[in-house]
């Protein structure tokens, strides 16, 4: 081939690199995204569980010494505080509900979750809402006793 056709058509190529990597670059900063962000709202919703579990047994751990002395199992009226003061020890997470029905303690808890790579996207934030329960117990039980 002589130079003047080598040079027409590596002419016509010029710039196609760029007009690739434009349209490539969004819809893979979006893949990134979802699959960065994803895997820590997933992250997000065991830690909202673990914190909710850790709230619902200080919870239920607070219970009255002189009815406990009296073979009863009365836990202690003051639930949101222990489930904030928890909440907080372990991280955050926000208390939306705490209920006693005798000696079962119930947490419901928020966690927040701000996204690294799809925040510069628009997405604000993931909420994990997660439930728990512990049962406030006197002595060694085994299961069936």
């Amino acid at each position: 081939m002589n130079r003047g056709i080598q040079a027409r058509i590596a002419g016509r190529d010029r710039g196609s690199l760029s007009v690739f990597i434009a349209l490539i670059t969004p819809p893979a900063l979006v893949l990134i995204g979802l699959v960065v962000d994803g895997g820590m709202a997933i992250t997000a919703r065991e830690r909202a569980a673990d914190i909710a579990e850790q709230a619902a047994r200080r919870v239920a751990d607070n219970v009255d010494t002189d009815a406990l002395r009296a073979g009863r199992i009365v836990i202690l009226p003051d639930c949101y505080a222990k489930a904030a003061e928890m909440t907080a020890a372990h991280g955050g997470g926000q208390v939306e509900a705490c209920t006693i029905s005798g000696p079962v303690a119930t947490v419901t808890i928020t966690y927040t979750y701000q996204p690294a790579i799809l925040g510069m996207i628009g997405f604000d934030s993931f909420q994990a809402r997660a439930v728990a329960s512990a049962e406030a117990v006197v002595g060694v039980t085994a299961p069936g006793n």
